[in-house]
C-alpha cells in the first residue's frame, strides 16, 4: 500500500517512506518491504503469518478444521430435531406451551432469544434454512475455524432476535434461523471483501433474500433478518479488522461487550 504523505520505517528510525504494510498498514522502507499477492508486507506480518501456518491458523486467528462442515451439521441436526419434535408434539394446548417455551414468542421468556433460532414449524422453513446453512457455514468455518463460526451465528441471531423483540408487538410469532443466516452472510461479505475477494456471487444472493424479505414482509420477520446482518456486519468487522496476531483479547472483549448490549436491551424491553 503507498500512502501520500510520507512516514518514518517503524523499523529504522528517519529513513522515510510512503510504503505501507497492507495488513498493519505500518510505514515500511525499501529494506523491510516484502512483495505479498496485493501489496507488500512488513517482516513481522510475514513472521506471524508463517508462525500461523505452522500452527495451522487461518487467516483470522481461528484453528482450521479438519472437518469444516462438522459444525454446520450439528446446527442443522438441532434444527432438523427440534422441527421434528414441534410435529411430533402437535398443537394441544399443553404442547402449545412448549413451543411458546421453544420459542415463539421471543419476549415471553430470556431463554427464548437463543431457542427461536432452532425453531421452525413449517417444513419449507426448516428446510430452506438449514440448505443456506449448508453452503454457507462450511465456507465460514473455514476462514474463521469452529469457536468463532460458532460465536458468530449465536451472536448474530441474538443480535436478530433482539430486533423482533423491539420491533415487532408484544408476544407475536416469530421464529426461524434465518437472522442467523442474515449474520453469516453479512460476516461473509465483510470477510470477503477484506479479502479482496469477488463478491457478485454473494450480492446477488443478500439481493434476492432482501426482496423476498420485502416482497413477503407481512409473513416474513424483516426484523430479525435486518438484526441478524446488522450483528454479522459487526462481527465480520471484529474478526477482518482487528488482526489477532496483535488484537485477539480486544475482539473477543468486543464480542462480550456486543452481548452485554443485548442482554440490556432484552432486559430494557422486559421492564417497558
Amino acid at each position: 500500500m503507498i500512502e501520500n504523505t510520507a512516514a518514518n520505517c517503524y523499523r529504522h528510525a528517519g529513513r522515510q517512506t510512503r510504503i505501507t504494510c497492507r495488513r498493519c498498514e505500518r510505514p515500511i522502507c525499501g529494506e523491510c518491504m516484502i512483495p505479498g499477492a496485493v501489496g507488500y508486507q512488513c517482516p513481522r506480518c510475514v513472521k506471524a503469518d508463517t508462525r500461523a501456518t505452522r500452527q495451522n491458523l487461518g487467516p483470522y486467528g481461528g484453528v482450521r478444521p479438519r472437518n469444516p462442515r462438522l459444525t454446520t451439521l450439528i446446527l442443522i441436526a438441532i434444527n432438523a430435531v427440534v422441527w421434528a419434535g414441534i410435529q411430533v408434539a402437535g398443537f394441544t394446548d399443553y404442547q402449545s406451551q412448549i413451543i411458546v417455551f421453544l420459542g415463539l414468542q421471543p419476549t415471553g421468556n430470556w431463554w427464548t432469544i437463543i431457542t427461536a433460532m432452532f425453531t421452525h414449524i413449517e417444513l419449507w422453513h426448516v428446510a430452506v434454512n438449514c440448505l443456506a446453512l449448508w453452503f454457507l457455514g462450511p465456507i465460514l468455518e473455514t476462514l474463521l475455524g469452529r469457536g468463532r463460526f460458532l460465536t458468530t451465528y449465536l451472536v448474530a441471531g441474538a443480535v436478530g432476535s433482539l430486533f423482533v423483540v423491539w420491533l415487532t408487538p408484544v408476544y407475536s410469532l416469530t421464529v426461524g434461523a434465518s437472522g442467523c443466516l442474515f449474520g453469516l452472510m453479512g460476516a461473509l461479505l465483510v470477510l470477503l471483501w477484506h479479502q479482496k475477494a469477488d463478491l457478485r456471487q454473494l450480492l446477488i444472493w443478500l439481493g434476492i433474500n432482501v426482496v423476498i424479505t420485502v416482497v413477503w414482509i407481512g409473513s416474513i420477520s424483516w426484523q430479525g433478518h435486518l438484526g441478524g446482518l446488522i450483528g454479522g456486519l459487526t462481527i465480520g468487522s471484529l474478526w477482518a479488522f482487528l488482526p489477532p496476531a496483535k488484537y485477539r483479547h480486544l475482539q473477543w472483549l468486543l464480542l462480550g461487550g456486543l452481548s452485554l448490549l443485548i442482554l440490556g436491551g432484552l432486559v430494557a424491553r422486559a421492564l417497558i
